[in-house]
């Protein structure tokens, strides 16, 4: 070895001591040793750190070992002490290896000093070694859990069931809102909530007593007021008697976590209240069709209960044949992620049939994975038959609109055969005679007029003109057509006056009841060319 080795000698006898001292340093080893031989030379000595090593004998006058064996232990525990001596028996030295010595050496028989010395340094550095590696994991461990503990909002306590107190840990002083050193059982006991106070405590009671273990979710009113909820896990240690000794636990602060649950019942009554009063079917359905839920819609239109409805299949129960195909694609689809739109029909328990447009779309877990499938189903069986009647109202209104159109086009054509035979007769049968009349040798010169305006009014009744002006102008009088049939024949007033038999003044009132009914009152426009336009139209 190398390094200066301090070595700690418990020896009355100098002489020994500095014939261990001389073995050593003859064997390679550089030393500095020290010899005590009584309890205050030990204790003074042992304030001093950096000892590779404590050589002691066994009987050392001023030395009771025990005594300064457990000093050793208590403060250096990791240096070696090893018992080097010429009195003792093997069966004692094995003894005094299990109290405290690391090894044994007789004064007779050094050779074997130097290898234990360097056995024991060896194992003494494994030691703090593994102490230090220990220490460090433990404070880790320390580090890790305060770090747990905190961001849990936990912490950690303990209640000495034969003394009462109570032990907390510097997160249950936080979490309670309290100075630390100031809690007590009773303390605590009062920052109960008076409704949760006589359960909790009931609780405690009876964990200890059966041996379980107490957990207790509680309300916690703070000095300054603020309900916290609390979530407390502990359990009892005893003895071999079976006597309660102490119980350890942890205190967790909930109260974000019944906030949330408070809202999520809340959100779930606003949701089960939907459900129940929707006008809409609302329907879950697993993979194979299985009704999983149903809103009391399904049971009025269906005239199922709504607990025999949860029991159901929808291919076997409620849906017809004909959609089967669809909506097991429908629900492959859902399962898939896919929302969809459709139509699809229900047979009641009374085997009346209902139409419903449908929609549905996956109902999934928090972490996304579809549960089963969320479908609203909407009654459209009135629309779809009121749909069908307007159909066949539609199709009936077509049907007598092209009767209607069939009999106008026979009127037209019945109008137009009246019309030529009216023409054939009156220009066949009439106007000859007329024709011969006006030859005759014995009419009266007057007569000639009026054969004259017989023969321009049979004309004119078989004119276009006058059709389509009896068409246009249904509102004018037979007195205002005559007058009208003279006018466009370019007769002045005195004439139409002098045929009619009527005053000049009345003729003139004739034509401007005609311009007004024709909306041509004003005087730009000319009567007669009008009039004469109106065959061309």
């Amino acid at each position: 070895m190398e390094k200066l080795l301090k070595v700690l000698m418990i020896e009355d006898s100098e002489a020994d001591c500095l014939l261990i001292e001389r073995h050593l340093q003859e064997h390679g080893l550089l030393v500095w040793c020290s010899r005590v031989a009584s309890f205050a030379e030990l204790q003074l000595a042992l304030e001093t750190d950096g000892w590779d090593v404590i050589l002691s004998n066994y009987s050392v006058l001023q030395l009771h070992l025990p005594e300064y064996l457990r000093l050793i232990q208590a403060q250096m525990p990791e240096v070696p002490v090893i018992l080097v001596s010429g009195s003792v028996g093997e069966e004692k030295a094995v003894d005094l290896l299990k109290e405290g010595f690391w090894d044994f050496v007789l004064k007779d028989g050094l050779e074997r000093l130097v290898p234990a010395m360097e056995r024991c340094i060896r194992e003494a550095k494994v030691r703090r070694a593994r102490r230090e590696t220990e220490q460090k994991a433990r404070l880790d461990n320390e580090e890790r859990l305060n770090i747990a503990l905190t961001a849990a909002h936990m912490g950690i306590w303990e209640w000495d069931l034969r003394t009462n107190a109570l032990i907390w840990s510097p997160e249950c002083f936080e979490i309670l809102g309290v100075p630390q050193s100031s809690l007590t059982r009773d303390s605590f006991t009062n920052l109960l909530h008076p409704d949760d106070a006589a359960r909790v405590m009931s609780a405690a009671r009876r964990a200890i007593a059966e041996k379980e273990c107490f957990r207790e979710e509680f309300r916690i009113i703070r000095p300054e007021g603020k309900i916290i909820w609390i979530s407390s896990y502990a359990r009892a240690d005893y003895d071999t008697a079976g006597n309660p000794l102490k119980m350890v636990g942890t205190n967790q602060e909930i109260t974000a976590r019944k906030e949330m649950e408070e809202a999520l019942r809340e959100s779930e009554s606003k949701y089960r209240r939907l459900f129940d009063a929707a006008h809409d079917v609302i329907v879950f359905l697993d993979r194979e069709g299985n009704i999983v839920d149903i809103n009391p819609r399904g049971a009025e239109l269906t005239g199922y209960a709504q607990s025999d409805l949860r029991k159901m299949n929808v291919f076997q129960h409620l849906l017809v044949p004909e959609d089967h195909a669809l909506i097991r694609q429908v629900v492959k689809d859902a399962f898939a992620g896919l929302e969809r739109v459709y139509e699809e029909h229900w047979k009641t328990k009374e085997g009346k049939i209902i139409t419903f447009d449908g929609l549905t779309v996956p109902r999934r877990s928090p972490d996304g994975e579809v549960l089963s499938t969320f479908c609203t189903l909407r009654d459209v069986t009135g629309y779809k038959l009121a749909q069908e009647t307007v159909r066949l109202y539609a199709k009936e209104l077509e049907e007598t609109n092209n009767a209607l159109k069939v009999l106008l086009r026979q009127r037209e054509e019945d109008r137009r055969t009246i019309e030529e035979k009216v023409h054939a007769n009156v220009t066949q049968l009439v106007l000859p005679f007329v024709e011969l009349l006006k030859k005759s040798k014995h009419r009266l010169p007057e007569d000639y007029a009026y054969l004259n305006i017989l023969e321009t009014n049979l004309r004119e009744i078989i004119s276009s003109f006058t059709i389509s002006l009896a068409r246009k102008i249904s509102n004018l009088t037979p007195k205002e057509i005559l007058i009208a049939n003279l006018v466009k024949a370019g007769r002045h007033d005195k004439d139409i006056a002098a045929a009619l038999s009527l005053s000049v003044a009345t003729v003139k009132a004739h034509r401007r009841n005609i311009r007004k009914k024709l909306g041509i009152s004003g005087e730009k426009t000319n009567l007669r060319s009008y009039l004469s336009d109106i065959i061309n139209t």
